[in-house]
């Protein structure tokens, strides 16, 4: 039987050591209900199955985990898919997409534009288990 960790390398095509820290940061992902949404329940279905996605088209990558004080330095889209590398408290802001603020920033990068930067909760969702636990 293969490892959630093998699996989750071997989906989000990164090495070991960023699976750990993805591994470790999910618990805090999924902390809040407001922080990504459950997703697709199968790979065909979504190419980011299981791991990160925009949620939503021409979704800024950031140069700093801030609105009002960074460089857009790239641009992501629904089925791109989001390799976190960490996870970290930043400006805090009103997401247009759900009407709430956040503070919390993912960095990591773009997996078809290979764009590496900052990008808000507010614009990420969760496709499927990506949690230590195996839940949503």
């Amino acid at each position: 039987m293969t490892s959630f960790r093998s699996m989750l390398q071997r989906s989000l095509g990164v090495t070991a050591t960023t699976v750990a820290l993805i591994v470790t940061a999910a618990p805090a992902m999924s902390a809040s209900p407001t922080q990504g949404s459950a997703g697709s329940s199968s790979a065909a279905a979504n190419p980011c199955y299981p791991g990160l996605d925009f949620g939503g088209t021409n979704i800024a990558i950031r140069s700093a985990r801030s609105v009002t004080n960074s460089q857009v330095i790239g641009r992501g889209n629904d089925g791109d898919c989001w390799t976190q590398v960490f996870q970290i408290t930043g400006e805090r802001h009103l997401c247009t997409r759900t009407g709430t603020y956040f503070d919390q920033w993912s960095y990591g990068a773009n997996r078809r534009t290979r764009v590496n930067g900052y990008v808000s909760w507010c614009w990420l969702t969760v496709e499927g288990p990506v949690t230590a636990a195996g839940g949503k």
